[in-house]
């Protein structure tokens, strides 16, 4: 009886001790905030976006080399060019209105469910009938043509 009384002290302070561990985390996270004065349109915030950015194409890069998922790759590449390019654009031809919002990454919540909808439908698909999108050679050029296409999109939209 002892034993598990000092058993269940013992969960208790592990408890205790994630809980601090976690408002530590919180409340350092928020005086960091606050000290470097950190919101959307400060640069640190865009270049962690294009860190990120970054690695999901040489993520990207990474998975065109591996059998079975390169059209996962080839979409990771894509992906993060286009966002790259809609943050170029801005800097481009709005620099007042630059800041980390113009990645256009998350700017709603049904963009939200549609990427997780996305990835869903991919990994399932990729589950269920893995050759399905084996055809990479043929989508990548593709996804190039259709990210050259919005560019000259943007680009010529200006003159209009």
């Amino acid at each position: 009886m002892e034993e598990e009384r000092k058993e269940v002290k013992e969960g208790e302070k592990k408890e205790e001790e994630k809980k601090k561990c976690t408002m530590n985390f919180k409340a350092w996270f928020k005086a960091i905030s606050e000290r470097l004065n950190l919101d959307r349109k400060h640069p640190v915030v865009s270049a962690w976006i294009a860190f990120g950015l970054g690695i999901v194409f040489m993520f990207g890069i990474m998975l065109l080399f591996t059998n079975g998922w390169r059209d996962m790759g080839a979409f990771c590449v894509m992906i993060s060019l286009y966002h790259m390019w809609e943050w170029c654009f801005v800097a481009f031809f709005h620099r007042d209105e630059l800041s980390g919002d113009s990645f256009l990454i998350n700017h709603s919540v049904e963009w939200g469910c549609a990427w997780a909808l996305a990835i869903s439908e991919y990994l399932l698909g990729h589950w269920i009938w893995p050759d399905m999108k084996s055809r990479w050679f043929i989508m990548l050029p593709a996804c190039l043509a259709s990210l050259g296409l919005s560019a000259n999109l943007l680009f010529t939209s200006l003159h209009l």
